[in-house]
């Protein structure tokens, strides 16, 4: 197995590391800015994507990484790259219904008590909402308008009791489309603010203002310009018949870190076009779905990857505040050791 030769600057004398031997666990590259890091891990895979079978992912904050991998001796296709973002020939923009129930959560980071339940309700009735661009609301896919809205307006608040409970009792027909990601506020509103008044249903401040910081995210994020150069927010047709969170999340993996077989030897997902604010959620929420999908897969259908996290400073870090905070940190060590137990011999996080 190829391996790397190096000085001991604190001790003296020389250092030979087998790639085997550095790569049969979980490694991190440290240092100061300059001081090789980059340099390290690009010759280290330099070795790696030579042998046939190589399966790298590197997740390449500065764009930096394609020239590393102009071998003249690597087959035709060997390297793929893949720009979240921007107008390049390679650039893809992300489904927002693509990242799944579990994506979702780690981008729109909800409270435990209150907000988590009204956000789980949306998601799991999205696929029965169309969306009214120009009311700014959504409705059912018998609607010719929109009934449901996420600002606590008080009038209609019968009719949308009428639409959030035909939703309830399962008897809502499924839209063909996805919405557009605000009809999950609109969504998240509705299910949580009504509550029954002496007149009937009414939109009620008190528990709209519990859930209102999660419906302000989702409106920050779909209304930011930085957020819908990477990601689509639009809603658009599913794959397949029917809409499905599985199906679209599992394209999406297979699409980033590669299914069963693939052509490529190193897929290199360049994030210069995502801001450092972002890059926390947009990743995060990419990993943490990636996470459920190989424990989803099993050991049996699990394919040994080096996933390569270049300047992981930049968002590997608690988000939130509090308890939540440490949860949602959580996230990478839930894929490290979800990657240890299926694949003991193969690194999955650098």
């Amino acid at each position: 197995m190829p391996g790397g030769t190096g000085v001991d600057l604190r001790g003296g004398g020389s250092l030979r590391v087998g790639v085997q031997d550095l790569l049969s666990r979980h490694v991190a590259v440290l240092g100061s800015s300059g001081q090789g890091k980059s340099c390290f891990t690009a010759a280290v895979l330099q070795q790696i994507v030579r042998l046939p079978g190589a399966r790298i992912v590197i997740f390449d904050i500065n764009g930096e990484y394609p020239d590393a991998f102009e071998l003249p001796e690597l087959p035709e296709g060997a390297v793929k790259q893949t720009t979240l973002g921007g107008t390049e020939s390679d650039s893809f923009k992300i489904p927002y219904y693509a990242l799944g129930r579990f994506g979702l959560h780690r981008l729109l980071i909800p409270s435990e008590k209150t907000q988590r339940p009204a956000l789980s309700f949306a998601l799991e009735h999205l696929n029965k909402v169309q969306w009214f661009p120009l009311e700014k609301g959504a409705g059912l896919s018998s609607d010719t308008r929109a009934f449901l809205f996420d600002d606590c307006r008080q009038d209609g608040a019968r009719e949308a009791a009428n639409r959030i409970q035909t939703i309830r009792a399962g008897t809502a027909t499924p839209v063909t489309r996805w919405p557009h990601m605000a009809a999950l506020a609109a969504l998240i509103a509705e299910s949580h603010g009504i509550q029954p008044g002496r007149n009937g249903p009414e939109r009620s401040s008190f528990p709209y203002s519990n859930i209102s910081p999660l419906v302000t995210r989702i409106h920050r994020l779909s209304e930011d310009p930085m957020f819908t150069d990477v990601v689509d927010v639009d809603g658009g047709a599913g794959i397949g018949d029917s809409l499905s969170w599985t199906t679209e999340s599992s394209k999406l993996v297979e699409r980033i870190f590669g299914g069963k077989e693939v052509d490529w030897r190193v897929h290199i997902i360049n994030l210069r076009h995502v801001s450092h604010d972002l890059t926390p959620f947009i990743l995060g929420s990419l990993l943490e779905l990636y996470a459920y999908e190989l424990f989803h897969r099993g050991q049996r259908e699990a394919s040994p990857t080096l996933l390569v996290l270049e300047e992981a400073h930049h968002y590997m870090r608690p988000i939130g505040s509090g308890e939540d905070a440490s949860t949602n940190s959580l996230a990478y060590e839930r894929l490290a050791k979800e990657s240890a137990l299926n694949n003991p011999r193969n690194p999955h996080k650098h």
